[in-house]
């Protein structure tokens, strides 16, 4: 929540549905209009921080478990024809097919 800082005033226009939400939500936390705004305001500032955050480290991560899956399939290739089961042509075909393929 907010911290013992100063709290300045800021006034906002509202159409009425969305005050009348307001004060519902507001009552239904036993809390006054203002530390309900106060609360969504502040909650939603630091979601979409965390949300941020979390979406790089997801583009992190995708990017990492490509590279898995292409190490992956360089290594199945290179068992699979130096085991004599399949030329290295037949190899990295079936390693695109099965391992590569989205």
């Amino acid at each position: 929540m907010v911290s013992q800082e100063r709290l300045e005033n800021v006034t906002i226009r509202l159409p009425q549905s969305v005050r009348k939400r307001v004060e519902e939500r507001a009552a239904a936390q036993h809390l006054s209009r203002s530390d309900c705004l106060r609360t969504v305001i502040v909650d939603s500032l630091e979601r979409q921080e965390n949300d941020a955050e979390r979406l790089n480290e997801l583009v992190k991560l995708r990017a990492s478990v490509l590279r898995l899956r292409e190490d992956l399939a360089t290594v199945a290739a290179a068992l699979l024809a130096r085991a004599g089961k399949v030329s290295k042509a037949e190899a990295e075909r079936w390693v695109r097919e099965k391992l590569l393929s989205v």
